[in-house]
């Protein structure tokens, strides 16, 4: 579940054991769970016709899904495309400029664009050069890009879109925002300058490899790492966790409500580069973040009720970052399943309750919230 749903959580404690065959498998089953499994049934099959259509409807991330073509199996073959020439790109620089291994190469360029996370090492990315780190960031951020807006960008040579698109320039300024705040906590320095922005760009694209050991960092700066599991990439992209469009469309929600309670008579409708966002949307997108917080806040708790019943010392704060890092797809957490940690020591019943959350987050929740509805089943 972990792979397929590119979230990286492991409960294994020394990967570095594994053959290289397991190993390998593990980084593809990211790979494949990073565009989606339904997409590339839909690029392969184009016999399902219509289904199609509403397969990769449901399986897209974001609040909708932006064609590049009329046909939807030639979008799908189309995104994978991308995918698969960002993928080998990667690996190339990984090669000759990171100076890793094919095998780390192929393996860390899978789970990069997946924005996965799964590492060939126990020390993840730390034991790889600052140029390997430098150049994960560049294609974590890729990874966090809306794929059809990279296509715009790189094939129909739109190189304006990517910078006057709405949600690119916010999710750009999220990221630079939270480099500038980690560095500042940290203390000014190359080192944690490359540190901080590793560390920002992969948990807030929820890839969640970590470049040191952000377990003994301050409180502020680990508080800040909180909040980016929250936030995700891209719509369109293979990030989790709430989406940057929606974080942003419920910014534009509550200070268009703060504004019409000043003036009642007021029409002010939310616009997302230069387009007009239907009610529609915004209550779907209000919905969905209430939902995200209320299954946050009730996995919490179940997760501190079981841990303490059976008798392992896990505090408010490991918990609510095991259940934000698994709902949003993220990875680590903090304190027994941080970084250079594992979830295995968690008991046997708090794995079944994330593996859920892993599921229903990569779903966007509401399909999952359906299948236990009964007029679904009666319809």
């Amino acid at each position: 579940m972990s792979g397929f749903t590119t979230t990286g959580a492991t409960v294994i404690a020394q990967v570095e054991a594994l053959p290289k065959a397991l190993l390998l498998w593990r980084a593809f089953t990211q790979w494949l769970g990073g565009m989606g499994i339904i997409v590339l049934a839909v690029a392969l099959l184009p016999k399902l016709g219509v289904g199609g259509s509403q397969l990769m409807d449901a399986e897209a991330p974001g609040p909708t899904l932006e064609r590049l073509t009329p046909r939807i199996r030639e979008t799908a073959r189309l995104l994978w495309g991308i995918y698969v020439g960002l993928t080998a790109l990667d690996v190339l620089l990984l090669v000759f400029v990171g100076k890793l291994r094919w095998f780390d190469a192929v393996s860390h360029a899978f789970t990069t664009l997946s924005t996965g996370g799964f590492s060939t090492r126990d020390l993840g990315f730390a034991g790889f050069s600052g140029a390997a780190q430098w150049i994960t960031i560049l294609f974590m951020i890729c990874g966090g890009l809306n794929f059809a807006l990279l296509y715009r960008t790189v094939a129909r040579r739109h190189y304006r879109a990517l910078f006057t698109d709405t949600e690119t320039r916010f999710y750009g300024a999220l990221l630079l925002g939270a480099t500038i705040a980690l560095v500042l906590s940290l203390g000014v320095s190359f080192d944690n300058l490359r540190h901080s922005a590793f560390q920002a760009v992969s948990i807030m694209t929820t890839t969640g490899y970590a470049s040191t050991d952000f377990e003994g960092w301050p409180p502020a700066a680990k508080m800040i790492l909180l909040v980016l599991m929250f936030l995700g990439g891209c719509a369109g992209s293979t990030a989790g966790s709430i989406k940057v469009i929606r974080t942003w469309l419920v910014f534009r929600f509550i200070m268009r409500e703060t504004r019409n309670v000043i003036h009642p008579k007021a029409i002010l409708p939310i616009r997302v580069s230069g387009r007009v966002v239907s009610e529609e949307i915004v209550r779907a997108v209000a919905i969905f973040a209430i939902l995200y917080v209320t299954i946050f806040a009730f996995g919490s708790i179940v997760l501190l009720w079981d841990v303490a019943r059976a008798g392992l010392n896990m505090g408010i704060i490991e918990a609510v970052s095991a259940v934000a890092a698994t709902l949003g797809n993220v990875g680590p957490g903090f304190g027994l399943v941080g970084p250079m940690s594992t979830y295995a020591q968690l008991p046997e019943t708090s794995k079944v309750l994330l593996i859920f959350l892993m599921w229903a987050g990569r779903l966007e929740l509401f399909p999952v919230i359906v299948l236990f509805a009964r007029s679904y089943w009666k319809g």
